[in-house]
């Protein structure tokens, strides 16, 4: 995909609501990365749970991204893992990915920063192969608590 195409992403916001939200992309993006996202009259974080070249919307509906965080922070098998826990709880889905970000990500000035408070951690070596959240804090050989 060069730059100038563009691709509606489908993100999941902190909302209320058990459905994600299109937005047109002109970078490449891919399932987890954090974007920053307007909704309604503030900007919030989202996360990419697809990509895709079309929606239902028409195209004045559609906003486009306002920042992208290229670090992943959630792999295939932890969405499968948020799908399970929004179905079985009847959760939204947006609301239980976000229960899983830490909350100083959470900050729309600290998009950038996910890189900074990332480095080094990678979800395929966490502690006892298990990623343990606990009140917003991630714990890991790499994470210490904060």
């Amino acid at each position: 995909m060069n730059s100038k195409e563009t691709s509606i992403v489908k993100v999941a916001i902190d909302v209320p609501i058990d459905d994600f939200f299109d937005y047109e992309c002109e970078e490449n993006v891919s399932l987890g990365q954090a974007v920053l996202v307007p909704f309604g009259s503030r900007k919030v974080i989202g996360i990419v749970v697809e990509v895709d070249t079309s929606t239902e919307l028409e195209a004045h509906q559609i906003k486009k991204i306002i920042r992208v965080n290229h670090d992943i922070l959630f792999n295939e098998e932890l969405f499968k893992l948020f799908k399970f826990v929004s179905s079985y709880y009847h959760y939204p889905i947006g609301q239980t990915i976000h229960i899983a970000i830490p909350s100083n990500l959470k900050k729309t000035e600290n998009i950038e920063k996910v890189h900074e408070i990332a480095s080094g951690f990678s979800l395929d070596d966490y502690y006892g192969g298990q990623l343990a959240i606990h009140s917003g804090c991630l714990y890991g050989k790499n994470y210490t608590r904060y």
